[in-house]
């Protein structure tokens, strides 16, 4: 009876502030974090979506706000909604994604005004991911100090590399006060539906398949795949590279592989539904993930990655950041430059040879399961959470 009571006396209610949609990548991490969390502790997570709701579903209670208006102008009303649920909502802590201001400022306001402690959870370096796409100086000189001072001012960070923890410190921020949680995935639930075959039907592709699935966008360097399979296609006639995703780069990534004389090797199958992701995996011979060596690829934790590891179809990925250490001990094929050359050596490897991709397959698959769940993750940020505020 006296374990018991304690156990319930260490329960902590946390106000989890999310600033994007249901649908968001970002939010799959914070929604499957804190169902982790949610089994010991309440969880109330803030967020928006079609219209505004109130509900409990995997032992989280929601609180979520309809977008009214376009950006910039939600992000101020969303600053608003999440400011009131800070000011109205029985709670410990506050849990916030990304060190944006509609996220941000709700919880230093809360601290300052309710004398609640917040934890910020640091996905990506935010300065790194919009110097790629803007230029402007005072934008990116003001995302810069958004982001320092939401580093500084939390109680507690969770980042999700090694390069963030270094900047964090850096920075002079705490190392006692920060954990290392990456993304993950459940390999439970990440499941094929439709088989390789009916896939391929489906969508009119045949051949030996190179995949991409991800945001056609400057942040990624899909062109690296593209300028490779001129060689690939020497090696392997009929190798095809299919993209899955949309985004701003669709047009010159398009024109690239025209220029390239790829014609219908590089197939464009647009944005797809998240439940058929598992299926279109399954439907390669070998996935990639290419990435530069820069600050923004460094800071990732690379959930794709993760992904193609749970389906269990071979890997091959530029050695930057966190993709290293994930693929390693033979999870992965592994290209530590950015030359078309050794891009192209690396996927004609896969695809000619059976045995090969076999044992990326499995090892991969045993590694995800063994390190990168959902479920051994949580566990991390709960322990944490539990060492660093409950009394």
């Amino acid at each position: 009876m006296f374990l018991n009571t304690l156990a319930y006396a260490a329960r902590m209610k946390i106000l989890v502030l999310n600033p994007f949609e249901m649908t968001a990548a970002t939010t799959i991490r914070m929604e499957q974090l804190s169902r982790v969390i949610a089994r010991r502790h309440k969880v109330v997570f803030v967020s928006y979506g079609e219209k505004e709701a109130r509900f409990r579903r995997g032992g989280i209670e929601y609180i979520l706000f309809r977008k009214r208006f376009a950006s910039p102008f939600f992000h101020f009303h969303q600053m608003w909604l999440k400011f009131r649920a800070c000011m109205r909502e029985d709670y410990d802590l506050v849990y916030i994604s990304k060190p944006l201001l509609w996220a941000l400022l709700p919880a230093v306001l809360a601290r300052m005004f309710r004398k609640k402690r917040f934890i910020l959870d640091w996905d990506e370096h935010e300065y790194a991911i919009i110097s790629r796409i803007s230029k402007n100086p005072l934008y990116l000189w003001t995302i810069g100090v958004i982001e320092r001072f939401g580093v500084k001012r939390a109680d507690a960070l969770i980042v999700v590399s090694p390069y963030l923890r270094q900047l964090a410190l850096k920075w002079g921020y705490n190392m006692a006060r920060i954990a290392l949680v990456q993304n993950g995935v459940d390999p439970d639930n990440f499941k094929v539906i439709i088989n390789q075959k009916e896939m391929r039907k489906k969508y009119g592709v045949e051949g030996r398949i190179a995949m991409f699935l991800g945001s056609l966008r400057p942040q990624f360097d899909i062109d690296l795949v593209i300028r490779a399979m001129p060689l690939v296609k020497k090696e392997v006639e009929d190798a095809k590279f299919v993209i899955v995703g949309g985004g701003s780069d669709k047009a010159y990534l398009e024109k690239l592989a025209k220029q390239m004389g790829l014609g219908s090797s590089v197939v464009f199958l647009g944005p797809q539904p998240y439940e058929l992701v598992p299926s279109l995996i399954r439907m390669a011979d070998v996935v990639v993930a290419p990435n530069r060596r820069n600050e923004m690829n460094l800071s990732r934790s690379p959930v794709k990655i993760a992904e193609y590891m749970a389906v269990g179809t071979p890997i091959v990925a530029n050695a930057v950041g966190l993709a290293e250490d994930m693929l390693k001990d033979g999870a992965g094929e592994l290209v530590y430059s950015e030359a078309p050359e050794e891009m192209a050596e690396k996927i004609v490897a896969v695809l000619k040879n059976k045995g090969l991709a076999e044992r990326l397959a499995e090892k991969s698959r045993e590694r995800v399961r063994r390190l990168y769940t959902w479920e051994r993750l949580g566990a991390i940020l709960e322990r944490f959470i539990e060492d660093n505020f409950i009394i």
